[in-house]
């Protein structure tokens, strides 16, 4: 860890390690992090493996949670992004997971400040995990979780293109009653380019916002969007409201690309669901048997909604995305 510059590489490797203390239990196998350049991709890399973690909150949360197989992985240039950039950009993500950087900042040494981000890639693999919780209510799983965020040069240099692609195979989800569950395999993929290198690398890395440098043009990219969905046997069920509705298939698009030389900005979404079914809804009682045996049945097999928005301001459409 040269003075200046952070560490550059390092190598942790543990079989098994635990906590306990103030109601509070953590048990974790086969840990494994490392920070390292890759001569042979002309890459540097930050690593974190773990076979399981177990954890019980005890009287603090009433809560437990379970997870076997976490993989996270951001690589990026040799060269471009510096190795305690990395290691930064992790302790602002697990910040934000744990929702507290007070015990991260004494750790990590800020690197100097980057202008942008462009090759960093971003993946994150989880076998399955569950968790449980008293106050409030909760509970839930997950089967297969894989995630990739990729930060891609655009045609700009100042321009940096957003990209992500997320796959779940199962999940379940309950808080106070409530319940979301999807049964077999969903996806996300989310497009941005036009997207200000400096601004992102600024907001991602929580640098000091320098503001636009004098004499240079102003960075006006036009911006484009694109945002799918797909999800199967998805259920919603709410029973404050008393609304329970099932779908075998859900899917949507949100995308935005400019129009009129860059001036304007068009906005178009699309959804479909195929095969709903609406188990329960507010005062459904009041209804028998005719809302049972007469509008039930007549639920469409299949439901498209599209809405186009044309005339936006290009700033406005900006700001708003």
């Amino acid at each position: 860890s040269p003075p200046g510059r952070g560490f550059q590489a390092f190598d942790l490797s543990l079989d098994r390690a635990s906590f306990r203390g103030e109601g509070i239990s953590h048990q974790l196998r086969d840990l494994r992090i490392r920070l390292a350049e890759d001569e042979r991709t002309d890459r540097v890399a930050l690593t974190f493996s773990l076979k399981s973690f177990e954890v019980d909150y005890g009287d603090s949360f009433t809560g437990t949670e379970r997870a076997q197989g976490f993989r996270l992985s951001l690589s990026g240039p040799r060269g471009g992004i510096a190795p305690q950039t990395l290691l930064k950009l992790a302790y602002q993500l697990s910040s934000l997971a744990l929702g507290t950087g007070v015990f991260h900042d004494s750790l990590v040494e800020d690197p100097p400040p980057v202008a942008s981000l462009n090759g960093l890639d971003l993946r994150l693999e989880i076998d399955n995990d569950f968790w449980e919780q008293t106050v409030p209510p909760a509970a839930g799983k997950i089967d297969r979780l894989d995630a990739r965020v990729q930060i891609l040069p655009g045609d700009d240099p100042r321009e940096s293109r957003l990209q992500v692609e997320a796959s779940v195979g199962a999940m379940e989800q309950g808080l106070d009653g409530m319940s979301l569950s999807l049964a077999k395999p969903a996806a996300l993929r989310l497009s941005l380019a036009g997207l200000e290198a400096r601004a992102l690398a600024d907001l991602l890395l929580d640098q000091r916002v320098l503001g636009p440098v004098p004499g240079a043009v102003p960075f006006d990219a036009p911006l484009r969007m694109a945002a799918e969905f797909d999800l199967a046997q998805l259920r919603l069920g709410i029973p404050q409201l008393d609304f329970d509705i099932a779908a075998k298939s859900a899917r949507g698009s949100l995308s935005s690309d400019p129009v009129d030389a860059g001036t304007g900005q068009s906005l178009l979404l699309s959804a479909a669901a195929t095969d709903m079914a609406v188990r329960d809804w507010p005062e459904n009682s009041v209804l028998n048997p005719f809302a049972t045996q007469v509008m039930l049945p007549l639920l469409p097999r299949e439901a498209n909604l599209s809405l186009a928005v044309e005339g936006l301001e290009a700033e406005a459409a900006r700001w708003i995305i």
